[in-house]
């Protein structure tokens, strides 16, 4: 992975993170984020790799970018109906697809809908990132007027935009509006003073080490019981 140089960030940080890829959006997001020098987590689910071996190289353009590839689950189902011996299987097989494309493992993970119970904090060694989805951007259905509006989904980033936000975007199959709302957002928060950054770097920059079995939202750490962070910056 590419190392920026991070001396001279201090505020007005803000780590993207995008879910459900790789796909034929991801270079479009890509695309985006060069335009703006920035960089991106991406939580990718591993059987998008292994149907379709060209995302593999979408996986490491992403990383010669500075990105980062993180952890979504081997087949993007839901958690809680797993059991132990599933809930490692899932995760194993992930860790084992981006190590073999990119040679280094996922080190966050992010639970498919967020969805998680105390087996699979208990079971996943890697810290939980939550995240803030703002442009509402999972629905990839462009009939769907609640989630498909371009202005809509750029709205959404702007109104949850803040320092050490942690920004939950979709670059799944058929999410083509997803790139273009990134790029009018960015386009409007880096004239405001906006710097981009992946997960890695936000939390270098905030002199955060994110512990296994924890949730972060934004820059804390975040109770799943609660619904409140636990501790802040």
């Amino acid at each position: 992975m590419k190392k920026r140089d991070l001396s001279k960030i201090t505020d007005k940080v803000c780590a993207l993170t995008f879910d459900d890829g790789p796909s034929e959006i991801t270079p479009l997001v890509l695309d985006v984020l060069e335009k703006y020098n920035a960089t991106a987590s991406f939580f990718i689910v591993g059987h998008n790799v292994f149907r379709y071996p060209e995302n593999a190289d979408t996986m490491r353009r992403a990383v010669e970018m500075g990105c980062t590839i993180e952890n979504h689950t081997y087949g993007h189902k839901n958690l809680r109906d797993m059991d132990y011996d599933d809930l490692l299987a899932n995760f194993y097989a992930t860790q084992y697809v981006v190590n073999k494309v990119i040679g280094e493992e996922p080190i966050y993970f992010r639970a498919p809908g967020g969805g998680a119970n105390e087996l699979v904090y208990k079971t996943i060694p890697l810290p939980f990132m939550i995240g803030d989805c703002g442009s509402a951007d999972w629905n990839s259905r462009e009939d769907d007027p609640a989630t498909s509006d371009l202005e809509t989904r750029v709205a959404g980033i702007l109104r949850v935009a803040h320092d050490g936000h942690i920004m939950l975007m979709h670059d799944n199959a058929g999410n083509h509006i997803t790139p273009k709302a990134l790029d009018k957002a960015l386009d409007k928060l880096s004239k405001d003073g906006y710097t981009f950054v992946n997960l890695r770097e936000l939390f270098e920059i905030k002199g955060i080490t994110p512990k296994a079995g924890e949730c972060y939202q934004w820059v804390d750490v975040y109770n799943p019981e609660t619904g409140e962070p636990t501790f802040r910056v």
